[in-house]
């Protein structure tokens, strides 16, 4: 497809896929060039869109990729950052601590993009494995290739061609370079915002492929793309970054088939783009104007088409105030129910389906300690209810029990059922401890934390965060297209 996601490292994709301003490796032949013609008015066909002017395509090696990632990557990603990154996830217990995570980018970009859309190049390019490429995962792309040419006659490059070509639509007509896809400090966001892209695109390039059969399968193929998550080198890697590069497609495709079919009110039916839609894709076509806002709502549609359950946005105060001029914050961001669950499934909570649903909101702040580079979290959740609030807590004091291997915790008394806290201590804390305190709907994380700067942290957040419902996106470059 043309872009991978991972929750953290989102804005490092967006730069070395999505929108690397690198000419292609062109295929001039005219075969090609006939294909590529072909496929756009196949595109235009299936979703009822046609495109405003020709795009550019190309065609690189999988060696040619990753030279290229290799470079993109230095050159946007320095080293500095890369480690910052790594930080941040680490102390969330979302990759070990001792990962080279650019390299680990590096390799699982290499053995799944199988082409990209450049939206600022306006250039499309397909990646074709060699004879030589020799990897298990390069042998079960060509098996998986044999099987659709003989199964349903279709080119696996053509299939490809088709998803990107969906991307040029989107952005040409649908307006995907308005979409705030850049991350600015809510990652969340972005990964829903993603889903209808790539959800959208599979939809268009799986009608493609099944044609007529393409009724019989659409509910299961979410799934599949999901178990995707679970092989080749997806396997040996953490599900932190796996599992939120397939997240837009799989999820992704399910969110936008079940909008796609829902009923809606006819409150945006009269915007042109809207009403000059196919039928059968007006809801899809309004997803533009009125996107998801969390993938919250990507897992839960009908948090979106039917009653509405908007994110908080939570606004925390500056904690290095009580912490002291040595603390420096690395990032601030928010983490969204779909990886709050990855993170509880990574520590075998039980019952994570059910303590991460119901999430209204979160905001994080990563820190370190300029003297003596130790790492804390500041981590404040809103839940819906006041009960999933009490489930969320119970879940994550599972959690830390386990990543820290607590030698002593204590229970603070509850006063009046408004209130519970946790604290705990483990091994080589050096003073540092994790707290977790509950009042009524909102649950506060604290991890790193030093004793002795404790209260005051807590006392700042508690009185000096905001929370406000968000409710629409702010658009990077708005496009007259309603």
């Amino acid at each position: 497809m043309d872009y991978r996601v991972m929750k953290n490292i989102v804005h490092l994709f967006i730069l070395v896929v999505l929108f690397m301003q690198v000419a292609p490796a062109q295929d001039n032949s005219q075969d090609f060039s006939d294909k590529v013609k072909k496929l756009q008015g196949i595109v235009s066909d299936i979703r009822g869109l046609k495109l405003e002017s020709s795009v550019t395509a190309g065609v690189y090696s999988k060696k040619e990729l990753k030279d290229f990632l290799i470079r993109e990557i230095s050159k946007e990603v320095p080293k500095e950052k890369a480690e910052m990154y790594q930080k941040v996830a680490a102390k969330f217990g979302l990759i070990p601590k001792d990962m080279d995570i650019m390299k680990a980018i590096i390799e699982l970009l290499t053995s799944q993009v199988a082409g990209f859309y450049n939206n600022k190049a306006k250039e499309l390019y397909i990646i074709k494995p060699s004879d030589s490429d020799d990897s298990d995962d390069d042998k079960t792309s060509k098996a998986q290739r044999q099987m659709l040419e003989q199964l349903y006659g279709i080119d696996a490059d053509d299939m490809v061609m088709v998803h990107e070509l969906m991307h040029v639509v989107q952005d040409q007509v649908l307006g995907l370079s308005s979409l705030p896809l850049d991350g600015d400090g809510n990652d969340d966001l972005v990964l829903a915002l993603k889903g209808v892209v790539e959800g959208e695109a599979s939809i268009v390039m799986y009608e493609y492929m099944f044609k007529d059969g393409f009724d019989t399968s659409k509910y299961m193929l979410g799934g599949s793309m999901r178990e995707s998550a679970k092989t080749g080198k997806m396997a040996d890697l953490p599900a932190f970054l796996t599992h939120t590069l397939v997240f837009p497609y799989s999820d992704g495709y399910d969110f936008t088939l079940k909008v796609k079919e829902a009923k809606l009110p006819a409150d945006l039916s009269d915007i042109p783009l809207i009403k000059d839609t196919k039928p059968e894709w007006k809801n899809v076509t309004r997803l533009y104007k009125d996107p998801p806002l969390s993938t919250e709502q990507i897992l839960h549609p009908k948090k979106y088409y039917d009653e509405r359950d908007n994110p908080i946005s939570i606004i925390l105060p500056d904690v290095t105030k009580p912490l002291g001029a040595d603390w420096n914050p690395l990032e601030q961001n928010v983490w969204g129910e779909f990886v709050v669950k990855i993170m509880l499934d990574e520590y075998n909570v039980k019952r994570t389906n059910r303590a991460s649903a119901g999430w209204g909101g979160d905001r994080y702040t990563v820190l370190e300690n300029s003297k003596d580079k130790k790492v804390a979290a500041v981590w404040f959740t809103t839940w819906d209810t006041e009960k999933d609030a009490k489930e969320f807590f119970t879940a994550y004091r599972e959690l830390v029990r386990t990543k820290y291997s607590a030698t002593k915790e204590e229970d603070i008394p509850s006063i009046g059922d408004e209130k519970d806290i946790i604290l705990l201590e483990f091994p080589d804390s050096d003073g540092s401890l994790v707290s977790l305190e509950r009042r009524d709907k909102d649950v506060l994380v604290l991890e790193g934390i030093p004793k002795d700067k404790l209260g005051d942290v807590k006392d700042a957040l508690w009185k000096e965060t905001k929370k406000e419902e968000l409710k629409k996106i702010e658009r990077v470059k708005e496009k007259k297209l309603y």
